[in-house]
């Protein structure tokens, strides 16, 4: 231990030992620290650090201070999990509204086009249908028409071989009554001659009108199936359509 006053030991006994008690200074001790440009240091509680710091205030205080502190983190990841997941679930709200908003503007589209398209195949059908009934009504006109024809030949022959005939002697007889017998009988080979040569002309004309009603027939059945199948064909695209309408 240091001692400021000499020691007269050294100095030849000359003098006795001094019995003066001198109090000594006690040094101040610090923690080491390693940054030697700090200029302050942190106090030491040597009772803190030695005995635990579970029997302290100073403990206690630094405990209840972390434990808010640990709360507080646990409640701000609680609120953040809590934000991310109504956001989420914002989101995924919107997506669906988003997708429903768009499936109904393509059903609403898509029934539009199809009602359009309806239409269009309806005007189409309606204006084939006019075409075939008016084809029919001229048909039946033409086939009525060819009919009296050929009947009207048919009238004028059967008059010839019943009463035509007998008209035409009577006429014959009331004006060749003043004529000789002679020519009377040769006026009757001629009428007679003639009358056949008329027959025969218009059983040709008979063959000529049923062979063109014939021709017009077959010609009307094939273009009534025509039509028949181009009416079937609009019907199923329509059926096509309104199925497709109603999905």
């Amino acid at each position: 231990m240091y001692c400021p006053l000499p020691d007269r030991r050294f100095n030849g006994g000359q003098s006795a030992a001094s019995t003066t008690i001198v109090p000594m200074q006690s040094l101040l001790t610090v923690p080491p620290t390693t940054n030697s440009n700090v200029g302050t240091t942190a106090p030491y509680y040597s009772g803190y650090y030695n005995n635990g710091g579970s029997g302290s205030w100073l403990g206690k205080r630094v405990s209840t201070l972390e434990e808010t502190d640990s709360k507080i983190h646990s409640k701000h990841e609680v609120d953040e999990v809590r934000e991310r997941t109504r956001k989420e679930e914002e989101d995924r709200r919107k997506k669906e509204q988003g997708k429903e908003e768009r499936r109904m503007r393509e059903k609403t589209d898509r029934e539009e086009l199809q009602g359009q398209m309806h239409k269009e195949m309806t005007a189409k059908l309606d204006v084939v249908r006019e075409a075939i009934d008016g084809k029919k009504a001229g048909d039946v006109e033409k086939l009525a028409k060819l009919k009296v024809q050929v009947e009207s030949p048919c009238r004028q022959q059967s008059n010839v071989e019943t009463g035509g005939k007998k008209v035409e002697d009577e006429s014959e007889v009331v004006r060749l009554r003043s004529q000789v017998k002679a020519f009377k009988r040769a006026q009757e080979v001629t009428s007679t001659s003639a009358t056949v040569t008329r027959a025969a002309s218009e059983a040709k004309e008979i063959v000529r009108l049923r062979r063109e009603q014939a021709e017009a027939t077959t010609t009307i059945d094939k273009m009534l199936t025509t039509m028949e199948e181009v009416i079937f064909a609009l019907q199923k695209q329509c059926e096509v359509v309104e199925a497709n309408v109603e999905v």
